[in-house]
């Protein structure tokens, strides 16, 4: 039943998109949306005259990260908001989707680099890097694992949302030792690759 459903970034706010295909009968398109663990709903708004053998509908504008559900179905009458929805004149099932992430920027940072970096276990450390400073940048995180650990077990420390060319991070290595990466987000939450600063141990 749908064809198609995309998250629309470059006309504003993201908001959802679906493509329907169109039905035999004197039917018309309904449906709903909501963010996920949220009990509100809202309607689509349809286009009911089809183009290309497709009924389109779209939800208002979605928040960023969020994670919605929709739903739509056919009816035998045309729907005028949401008290009409449910009245026993849904002519069909309900087609789903759920899990749907809405990211207003998809396009990460590129990572960030590592001009220079020292450190000390059961000392301190500095870091100086390069962010990537054009419009998919946000914030740079630090992460901490223990020596020989991967960036999968590491741990995040801090933020750091200087926007400087160079940036310097210090702080405490602990006296076992440490290893530490860089990655930078947008907005979105969209991750550049983790850097690798460097490892100080004992």
């Amino acid at each position: 039943m749908i064809s198609s459903l995309v998250v629309t970034t470059n006309d504003g706010p993201p908001y959802m998109v679906l493509a329907v295909d169109d039905t035999t009968g004197p039917y018309y398109l309904g449906g709903q949306y909501w963010r996920e663990g949220s009990t509100q709903r809202f309607d689509l708004e349809v286009q009911q005259t089809p183009s290309d053998g497709k009924i389109v509908a779209r939800s208002l504008p979605n928040a960023d990260r969020g994670q919605y559900n929709v739903q739509v179905a056919w009816y035998t009458t045309r729907l005028t908001g949401p008290a009409t929805i449910g009245l026993g004149k849904r002519a069909s099932e309900y087609a789903t989707v759920t899990g749907i992430e809405v990211f207003a920027n998809t396009t990460p940072p590129d990572a960030p680099a590592v001009i220079s970096q020292s450190g000390t276990a059961g000392g301190s450390f500095t870091i100086i890097f390069a962010p990537d400073l054009g419009a998919n940048y946000h914030r740079t995180a630090l992460w901490r694992g223990v020596p020989g650990s991967t960036f999968a077990d590491a741990t995040l420390l801090r933020w750091n949302y200087d926007t400087s060319s160079e940036v310097a991070i210090t702080g405490s290595v602990p006296a076992d030792g440490a290893r530490y990466w860089l990655q930078s987000e947008n907005g979105s939450g969209k991750t550049s690759a983790a850097v690798l600063v460097g490892q100080y141990i004992p």
